[in-house]
């Protein structure tokens, strides 16, 4: 099934028009494109108002990004690293454990105001090794040298400076 658009007068199938409440839009997607384009260079301040005003409802705009990050596989991927390296072995004393070190990574952050990390001594995905989510493998350590480290597993601190 085609359609002519009504702006550049070219007949295209159905699917190159928007829906409409009833039915298709008259002008193709390209032509509308256009228009909003257009109209978005003439009204940059507008735009922008309308820009901040959907932003203003923080708590949804949030929710929206935090549910994007999460679906992007970022926090997902790392959750299910960490939990394919936990080995069904530890007991209860060493999940205890695992939590007090983030509790203390939590802590150090909250007095001291910088950022700390909780790293893993022998990396999760290392190159040459992996290690596992075991407490004798977890270290405390600020976020820069964390990030510095990478997924490394020896590092030099003069390497650091």
């Amino acid at each position: 099934m085609n359609r002519t658009c009504k702006k550049c007068h070219i007949e295209k199938p159905i699917d190159m028009f928007y829906r409409h409440a009833c039915g298709y839009q008259h002008t193709c997607k390209s032509c509308t494109a256009a228009r909003t384009r257009k109209w978005a260079l003439e009204n940059k301040e507008k735009r922008w108002e309308i820009v901040k005003k959907s932003r203003s409802k923080s708590d949804v705009w949030k929710n929206y990004r935090n549910s994007w990050k999460s679906k992007t596989g970022a926090t997902a991927k790392r959750k299910a690293s960490v939990a394919n390296r936990t080995p069904p072995w530890l007991n209860e004393p060493h999940l205890k454990e695992i939590r007090c070190i983030y509790e203390l990574r939590k802590r150090l952050t909250d007095c001291l105001g910088i950022a700390f990390h909780v790293d893993h001594v022998v990396p999760l995905n290392g190159k040459d090794v992996s290690g596992l989510h075991v407490p004798w493998n977890l270290q405390v350590i600020p976020e820069r040298l964390n990030l510095l480290k990478s997924n490394k597993l020896h590092f030099q601190l003069a390497e650091l400076s």
